[in-house]
């Protein structure tokens, strides 16, 4: 079972995109919630609640009027929008309706709703196009709301950690390596001040799709360690993502350092585009 919360108006504005104001309009002229309250009478409402806003404001999207909407049974509301979204023709609607369900998952611990609604765009549409098309969109939304203070860590922590162990499987199931010389091996690290991992593990899963060999040394590598391991392996490539926000002179030296230190090497860089558009690269930086 997840965990019961209570969210006030204000979090069903931030989640769903709908105004404080629009929704109280709603309760009063179409009794679309019956919301409990606190002894200080403050509106408070369900998981249940902010499900059914969340699809409300989908089909709303799709031009479909909130006064047909509210007349809806739960039931019938979940049948609009599997016929709408999970079964209609655009892949776009299918993957706007798994982002809900996954942030409905982080914000209740659901791991069960997480499973469904994660293997069921990857057996519908692969592994990659959930990743890129309904992953990433949530990891953004759920990094604004981290802004604002409506995710805590273990939230965060609890989703980012079922989306790593999916790819950790989908990658030990890939045959091993067929391209095994040094200049075709790829080594796969964070520097020690970057834990986000999910983007290098993509990655892993990518480059052994295609045959390549990966030596992975995930989060966290100070760069001593990473020394030592490039003259034991000796790999021909190095990738890398900047994801956390730091001055852009702390990145260029690094990059300095790198080039420095693996010169012979191809290094290639991913991550926020902000701090990559304004670094300068050396020659063998990709």
């Amino acid at each position: 079972m997840g965990i019961v919360k209570q969210y006030s108006i204000k979090d069903l504005e931030i989640l769903s995109g709908i105004k404080a104001h629009t929704i109280r309009i709603w309760e009063k002229r179409y009794q679309l919630f019956d919301p409990n309250r606190t002894e200080t009478n403050i509106r408070f409402y369900t998981c249940k609640e902010l499900k059914k806003l969340l699809n409300i404001s989908l089909l709303i999207d799709k031009g479909h009027k909130i006064s047909k909407l509210s007349q809806l049974s739960d039931d019938a509301l979940n049948e609009t929008i599997t016929c709408n979204f999970l079964n209609g023709n655009t892949e776009k609607d299918y993957y706007a309706t798994q982002v809900n369900t996954m942030v409905l998952s982080m914000l209740e611990l659901d791991e069960n709703l997480f499973e469904k609604s994660f293997s069921g765009c990857v057996l519908r549409y692969g592994l990659e196009n959930t990743i890129l098309k309904v992953v990433y969109p949530f990891l953004n939304k759920v990094g604004m709301l981290w802004c604002i203070n409506e995710v805590s860590p273990a939230q965060e922590h609890f989703t980012s950690n079922l989306i790593k162990q999916k790819l950790h499987t989908a990658i030990d199931s890939l045959l091993p390596a067929t391209k095994t010389r040094n200049e075709e091996t790829f080594l796969l690290y964070l520097s020690e001040d970057e834990d986000h991992e999910i983007g290098l593990l993509l990655a892993h899963y990518l480059l052994k799709k295609e045959g390549y060999k990966v030596i992975y040394l995930g989060p966290r590598v100070p760069f001593t360690d990473l020394e030592k391991v490039i003259q034991i392996a000796n790999p021909g490539n190095l990738l890398t993502f900047f994801v956390i926000p730091k001055p852009l002179q702390e990145t260029q030296d690094y990059l300095e350092l790198l080039s420095q230190h693996f010169s012979e090497k191809q290094i290639f860089l991913a991550g926020t585009p902000m701090l990559l558009d304004k670094t300068n690269f050396p020659a063998n930086f990709h």
